[in-house]
């Protein structure tokens, strides 16, 4: 009777302890822990960008976007110089594209114009640091609606 007394105060202790040593022991991180850091990714909003739309020499108006990009959390070290590339990729890809013709009030498609600005970004980056770009508002102002224009 006392063996098993103290057979079942061992496994008791026993328990209690291994209990005690798992909470007390740092967690030590798994190999999918760290494929899973490396897939996260950050999204960042720009501030309104402007973009004057020019065709035969005539400025027809504004483009006026909210826009943001996302990359990964690694890459985030360069969020200004990413928001620098962004922004000139957006700049571009509005400004230089002939095809882009908000003034005729034709729908555009966006996911091509995403599409350029993704890879202008990466090409000037020199890596695949952005991951998409997301736009959450694109409006078009015709140049006479514009208010502070100087009389001549």
């Amino acid at each position: 009777m006392v063996r098993m007394l103290l057979l079942g105060l061992v496994v008791v202790l026993s328990t209690l302890g291994g209990s005690y040593a798992a909470m007390r022991l740092p967690q030590s991180s798994t190999p999918g822990d760290e494929s899973h850091a490396a897939d996260e990714v950050t999204v960042v909003k720009l501030d309104p960008v402007s973009v004057p739309v020019v065709r035969n020499g005539k400025i027809q108006g504004y483009v006026l976007g909210r826009i943001a990009f996302a990359a990964g959390t690694k890459e985030m070290k360069n969020k200004d110089l990413l928001t620098l590339y962004v922004s000139e990729a957006i700049f571009r890809s509005v400004y230089e594209e002939e095809a882009l013709d908000f003034a005729a009030m034709k729908p555009v498609q966006v996911e091509a114009l995403v599409h350029r600005i993704v890879e202008k970004a990466n090409a000037r980056i020199g890596r695949p640091a952005i991951a998409q770009v997301f736009v959450e508002g694109l409006n078009f102002l015709a140049h006479e609606a514009v208010r502070c224009q100087q009389v001549k």
